[in-house]
């Protein structure tokens, strides 16, 4: 009897420790770089080059490491060739164009990083949707900026300045897939 009842409590403890530890696993995936902005291709993608601290005997400073393609996560900007990218663009550049900035960076969309970017208590994605230069991406976000996004659209500022059937997501501008076509078609302002 009591092997069995030792046996139950290690495997309750063995499935509490790795219960535990998911979270862990999950926060450890976001990784946190500093990073001097180059420029931006769009209204949601910037090339940054990398600031890696000098060490313990230099605190505060940095040295130049990598440069690399950083595509902020949970939003999505008028495409190069829509109507508005230039000045999503414009207003993406004008804020961090060589600032420093704190990134968390939790995985890759093609040869970029996928990133939340802070400069210093902005977040990036949001103001970039609460000034209307971007639309919430709820696949990708979870809803996060949908209130922001709404607010802007009331506002009509930013792509909301020219809210009207004309108005197109850029997934619907991309859309490739029958089922995004098929949203487009009921809603050309579809946002994945």
């Amino acid at each position: 009897m009591k092997i069995i009842l030792c046996t139950l409590i290690s495997l309750a403890l063995i499935h509490i420790s790795a219960t535990d530890a998911r979270p862990d696993a999950k926060k450890s995936a976001l990784r946190e770089v500093r990073a001097r902005v180059v420029s931006c291709h769009d209204g949601d993608t910037c090339r940054v080059q990398e600031l890696v601290p000098v060490g313990k005997d230099a605190p505060g400073k940095f040295r130049t490491g990598e440069k690399f393609s950083v595509r902020l996560s949970g939003i999505d900007a008028p495409e190069i060739g829509q109507e508005s990218a230039n000045d999503a663009k414009r207003y993406l550049e004008d804020l961090l164009k060589g600032k420093e900035v704190r990134l968390m960076c939790d995985g890759r969309s093609y040869q970029r990083r996928t990133c939340e970017i802070f400069l210093g208590d902005i977040h990036v994605q949001h103001e970039l949707v609460r000034q209307g230069w971007a639309w919430d991406s709820p696949k990708y976000s979870g809803g996060r900026y949908a209130k922001a996004q709404a607010e802007a659209r009331k506002a009509r500022i930013g792509i909301w300045a020219k809210d009207g059937p004309s108005l197109r997501s850029p997934a619907c501008h991309r859309a490739k897939s029958k089922q995004a076509r098929r949203n487009c078609s009921r809603d050309p302002r579809f946002q994945e």
